[in-house]
């Protein structure tokens, strides 16, 4: 028999009381506090909270970095665009999870979508490296002018 999976329950937050980028996901029945960076097909990537202590990065730094990000930006590129441009994307990897949204049973608070397009591959080519000179050889019979 097929496993029911329940519905998923999405209620958005819009408090100025707290961070309004901030977002709880239940996913597997683990709550996880996550500042969302897109929602792609079925999965949602999302920097995690609770693991930025545990991950030596510093809780203030990230939020004020989110406040800019969330003020300025957040309609046109995700969180992860504003941690690249500052050169900090490696810093805070760590913490990205990915949540497979049939697992996930409630959203509170803001999700953020943004429909990036997936660069075309382009097919890389061997470089044939070009000699420094070419010996041209001549039959007796031509002369060069």
């Amino acid at each position: 028999m097929a496993k029911k999976i329940p519905p998923l329950i999405l209620e958005n937050l819009d408090s100025n009381e707290n961070h309004a980028y901030l977002t709880l996901i239940i996913y597997k029945k683990q709550k996880y506090l996550v500042v969302v960076d897109n929602i792609v097909n079925e999965e949602i990537s999302a920097f995690v909270l609770d693991f930025a202590e545990s991950e030596d990065i510093d809780v203030n730094w990230f939020l004020s970095t989110c406040n800019l990000w969330f003020y300025s930006a957040s309609e046109k590129y995700p969180l992860s665009f504003e941690f690249a441009k500052m050169g900090q994307l490696d810093k805070v990897k760590k913490i990205i999870k990915t949540f497979n949204i049939n697992s996930v049973s409630r959203i509170v608070g803001r999700i953020f979508m943004f429909n990036i397009q997936n660069k075309p591959k382009v097919k890389r080519r061997k470089i044939v490296p070009v000699p420094e000179y070419v010996e041209i050889k001549f039959k007796k019979s031509e002369t060069v002018s």
